[in-house]
């Protein structure tokens, strides 16, 4: 079966609102929106980054990490910090409590995943992976160039 580009469009469009609902509903236990958790995890990962490579990894402008890390700060969940050698930078690092807030909404999104995955057959979640492998791999998303520049 030929599916057409519109038909396409529709379908990746219907299955990004059902997961941002998704995760919204799942993030509403950690008190997080998407972006939010998607910050948290950045910073979980590279252990500290800057504003502006917080920018870039999520796709985001300069002045919405700044709103969400005020958000975030002000819930004490990470500090933003002048870099020594550089006062003019600065770095952003997760607290303690923004380590455990960030384990608790990815634990909270895990179990819900394999909940989902035990009502489902497996060949849908391999299909569905491999399809996601395939996406990343197109050229011209200004995302996943910034993504394989920072791999």
């Amino acid at each position: 079966m030929t599916i057409s580009h519109l038909n396409a469009y529709l379908l990746v469009t219907k299955a990004r609102v059902t997961l941002e609902k998704w995760m919204t509903a799942q993030l509403k236990s950690a008190a997080l929106t998407i972006t939010q958790f998607r910050l948290l995890e950045l910073l979980a990962k590279h252990g500290g980054t800057s504003p502006v490579q917080c920018s870039m990894r999520l796709g985001i402008s300069s002045s919405a990490v700044t709103l969400v890390l005020d958000q975030l700060e002000s819930r004490q969940l990470l500090t933003r910090a002048r870099v020594p050698s550089d006062r003019r930078s600065l770095r952003v690092q997760l607290t303690q409590e923004g380590t455990n807030v960030h384990a608790q909404a990815r634990a909270a999104l895990q179990s819900s995943q394999m909940e989902a995955e035990e009502r489902l057959p497996t060949t849908y979640f391999t299909s569905l992976n491999a399809l996601l492998e395939c996406l990343e791999l197109l050229p011209g998303d200004r995302l996943s160039v910034v993504h394989k520049r920072h791999r």
